[in-house]
C-alpha cells in the first residue's frame, strides 16, 4: 500500500490502466457477466479516482462519466449479457481518456 500510495501518477497513467482493461477485454477475458460486471466497477472506481484528485479536469470527467454509463448500460440486463457490446463500450470508454 505504501508503494502505491506514494506512486506520482499523472493523466496519461489513467490511460495505461484503461488500456490494460481494454486489452483484457478484447482478449475475451469478461465472457460472463460477473467478471464484466467487476471490470466496469473497477474503471468506474479508476475514473473517480483521477476525478477526485483533480488528474482529470471536469470537461473530461464528464466525457468519461458518459462513457461509463455506456459501459454500465451492457450489464443492465444480466440474461442478456454480450461480451462483443462491453468490448466495444469499453474501447469507447478508453478512447475518452487522456
Amino acid at each position: 500500500m505504501p508503494k502505491v500510495a506514494a506512486f506520482n501518477y499523472d493523466a496519461a497513467s489513467l490511460d495505461a490502466i484503461l488500456a490494460s482493461i481494454e486489452a483484457d477485454s478484447a482478449r475475451g477475458e469478461f465472457r460472463d457477466y460477473a467478471s464484466a460486471e467487476q471490470a466496469y466497477m473497477a474503471a468506474e472506481s479508476v475514473v473517480t479516482a483521477f476525478e477526485n484528485s483533480g488528474k482529470v479536469d471536469k470537461d473530461k470527467a464528464a466525457l468519461l462519466k458518459t462513457k461509463l454509463d455506456a459501459l454500465n448500460d451492457t450489464l443492465k440486463d444480466e440474461n442478456n449479457y454480450a461480451m462483443p457490446r462491453f468490448t466495444v463500450a469499453m474501447k469507447g470508454l478508453r478512447s475518452a481518456a487522456p
